[in-house]
Formats: C-alpha cells, sequence, structure tokens
C-alpha cells in the first residue's frame, strides 16, 4: 500500500516485540479493508502455516489481482476476472471453479 507501518520495533528480540509488531502490521492491514478472519499476531508468531498462507493469499487478492483487474468484489469474482483475463487470447472463459476446468483447457491456457 505504501503506507509506513509506525511505531513498530527494528530490533525484535523476544516474542513479546514479535506480537507487538505483528499487532501493528495486523491492524494496518485491517485498515486497507482486507478481511483477515481467525489469524491473529500469535499465529504467525507460532509459524501456523494454514493461516499464514491464507493471510498471504488475502493480500496477493488484495494488492494484485483486485488492481490488475480492475474490480472490486468478492475474492472468487476477482479471481474469476483475473484468471479469464489471462485465458481470454486462447477463446476459453470459466464462470466457475468446478465444471469449467474438467476439461483442462482452461488450465492448459492459463499455464
Amino acid at each position: 500500500s505504501g503506507t509506513e507501518c509506525k511505531g513498530y520495533n527494528k530490533n525484535p528480540k523476544s516474542r513479546p516485540h514479535y506480537i507487538d509488531n505483528l499487532t501493528r502490521a495486523l491492524k494496518m492491514i485491517r485498515t486497507e479493508t482486507i478481511d483477515l478472519v481467525g489469524i491473529g499476531p500469535a499465529d504467525i508468531a507460532d509459524k501456523n502455516i494454514k493461516l499464514v498462507l491464507g493471510m498471504l493469499w488475502k493480500i496477493i487478492l488484495h494488492y494484485q489481482l483486485a488492481k490488475r483487474a480492475g474490480v472490486a468484489g468478492l475474492p472468487k469474482t476477482i479471481l474469476l476476472t483475473w484468471v479469464n483475463g489471462m485465458i481470454e487470447p486462447y477463446n476459453i472463459k470459466v464462470n466457475n471453479f468446478t465444471s469449467d476446468w474438467t476439461d483442462g483447457k482452461a488450465l492448459a491456457a492459463l499455464v
């Protein structure tokens, strides 16, 4: 976003410092209207891989896909818009993440 995260500890040496930095970062992420449900600073500090990957996915959706696709909305809608933009040169369109992928054409076009 280009916004500076103020007040963070530039030299964290212990768990309370890590938690404080992570709390500040998560608070900043939430002010960007990124919906982070079910993840807190302790989850990141404790290396909960599923929650960290889920958080990173939401950040990618927000900052990369939505801005490139020029759309706002639900993550599925944003991702579908992005996918369709990428596979458009192959005259393929997907409307869902289930049956439209079964013949392999959309995946091949995307790769």
